[in-house]
């Protein structure tokens, strides 16, 4: 077992212990229940029950227990994370999620429960399905916060380096989506027609003269695509074919950052 698999089992027992207090107290409490109860008194004694209105202010308050549980989950994975660290590896961004999620579907499955026990038997598919809809938005929500959480931890491993001294590197925080970027071999293939190596690649961006832009998680690393043109213009002759292909994956390239340019324009995001 290595010192990062430890690591970060220290990281999901500490979170595991706090997950497990907060949701016992707030079961202890009835939290969830006593909702759900109030609700019902209030449209049965409004004459509203098993109603349209009850059935949605049943499923919001449910929403509301979900969205509470899946946050305290991440919260305390998060902080235990920030407490005890472990490196940013290339399965780190899997395990975080592969750890929420298991927590939203035990917290679904939970809400499920509750709800079954005070709703009409006739009801409970259709609010299964209800909550099954739910459950994936939760899931969508959190797997963008761990993304960017990742991408804060990258970026301040990447502060950390450069203001210890070291030689100033072109490497910049991981980025999937930038546009101005591409895959290493992607660039080798398109301005080198295959010339240059993986290695070679490799060994330029680390070393102290490279002045190429940069963007490395794990095994993966994506180059900036103006910056190797340069320099596989300066190192490397291609033939009229091959500079036709170049000019063609960057005029794509700026037609998609002006569309995506007109785009914020119009919706002022």
């Amino acid at each position: 077992m290595n010192n990062d698999y430890k690591k970060f089992n220290t990281v999901l027992d500490q979170a595991r212990h706090s997950i497990s207090v907060e949701f016992k107290k707030r079961k202890r409490k009835k939290v969830l229940a006593n909702k759900i109860n109030c609700i019902l008194r209030k449209m049965r004694i409004e004459g509203m029950q098993n109603s349209g209105p009850e059935r949605r202010a049943v499923r919001d308050a449910c929403d509301e227990e979900i969205y509470e549980r899946a946050k305290i989950a991440w919260t305390s994975i998060q902080k235990a994370h920030k407490a005890f660290g472990s490196h940013i590896t290339d399965t780190l961004e899997k395990d975080l999620k592969q750890e929420v999620n298991l927590y939203i579907e035990k917290i679904v499955e939970y809400v499920s429960g509750v709800m079954a026990k005070r709703l009409r038997l006739k009801e409970q598919n259709e609010n299964h399905t209800y909550l099954d809809e739910t459950k994936s938005e939760v899931k969508k929500e959190y797997g963008a916060e761990i993304d960017l959480y990742i991408a804060s931890l990258e970026h301040d491993e990447l502060q950390e380096k450069t203001g210890q001294g070291e030689t100033e590197s072109k490497e910049q925080f991981w980025n999937k989506n930038d546009i101005e970027y591409m895959t290493n071999s992607e660039a080798i293939t398109t301005f080198t027609d295959s010339k240059m190596k993986l290695p070679a690649l490799t060994k330029l961006l680390n070393s102290p003269n490279n002045t190429i832009r940069f963007m490395r998680k794990g095994q993966r690393c994506r180059v900036h695509i103006g910056d190797f043109r340069e320099y596989a213009q300066k190192h490397y002759v291609s033939d009229a074919l091959a500079n036709e292909i170049a000019d063609e994956v960057l005029a794509n390239r700026e037609a998609l950052k002006e569309k995506m340019r007109r785009n914020k324009k119009r919706t002022g995001k």
